[in-house]
């Protein structure tokens, strides 16, 4: 699949203090151009929304982790703790070489500063989010991937670990365990994964020819949003997205 955009929706009761964080605390550029409350991370855009099955704190916050890849782990630590933001991890090395700084939004989401082993990615100015990586847990990872890899296209990214895949040039999906993720999504509409494509009909049909199930068909948005849905294995809500300018009611009331 060729995927223009990697749009992570992550809707709340409160999106406006998500945004607020997102933008004024971790310091994520706006993308005027995806949406008022669309921010730039890395190879994904993050956008925030409101959504009527959306309430208080994430139930399951360890299912979607939001992982921003960072020059400075350490850094990019200090500068949020001095805004207030509490870490439940400072510098985690793992296995793999890199570091883990472990935080939460204001709705318990899970974010985390990666910081790759020298060497092994360009240099990050300081600030600057490289890279987006979503991790998603299961406790049936090989059918996830299986699901992301055959079914919806992403090629293998083993750079990033054995199950990760490519989306853009800089934006991941990762499979991965946890010991407390279990069963289906305990909240699929608080965190959709969205895949902007050139042609949504085409590659609805083509996922459809591989076995994904569609609840939604090429449904149209007052923005000019033409929107495919469908559920991952584990039921979390994936999306294929493409923009119809022809579509767009409020430019034609402009």
């Amino acid at each position: 699949m060729n995927v223009t955009e990697f749009f992570v929706n992550i809707t709340s009761d409160n999106p406006e203090a998500l945004v607020s964080f997102y933008r004024d605390i971790v310091g994520l550029p706006q993308r005027t151009d995806m949406g008022p409350s669309s921010y730039a991370a890395g190879g994904a855009i993050l956008g925030f929304d409101e959504h009527k099955d959306t309430r208080g704190r994430a139930v399951q916050p360890q299912r979607y982790l939001l992982d921003l890849t960072v020059g400075d782990a350490r850094a990019a630590r200090e500068r949020l703790e001095a805004k207030g933001v509490t870490f439940s991890r400072c510098e985690g090395k793992e296995e793999w070489g890199g570091l883990i700084s472990t935080f939460n939004d204001p709705d318990g989401n899970i974010v985390q500063f990666f910081q790759l082993p020298e060497g092994a990615a360009p240099p990050l100015a300081p600030g600057q989010v490289g890279g987006f990586t979503l991790d998603v847990t299961s406790d049936q990872p090989e059918k996830l991937l299986a699901f992301y890899r055959d079914i919806v296209g992403l090629s293998p990214f083993p750079a990033i670990g054995p199950n990760g895949l490519q989306v853009t040039e800089t934006g991941f999906l990762h499979v991965d365990t946890h010991t407390e993720t279990q069963g289906p999504a305990a909240e699929p509409n608080r965190i959709l994964i969205d895949f902007w494509v050139d042609d949504v009909r085409a590659e609805r049909a083509r996922m459809e020819a591989a076995g994904a199930r569609f609840f939604r068909k090429e449904g149209v948005e007052f923005w000019g949003g033409v929107i495919s849905a469908c559920l991952d294995p584990d039921g979390n809500i994936v999306q294929l997205i493409q923009h119809d300018p022809a579509l767009d009611t409020t430019v034609a009331q402009g």
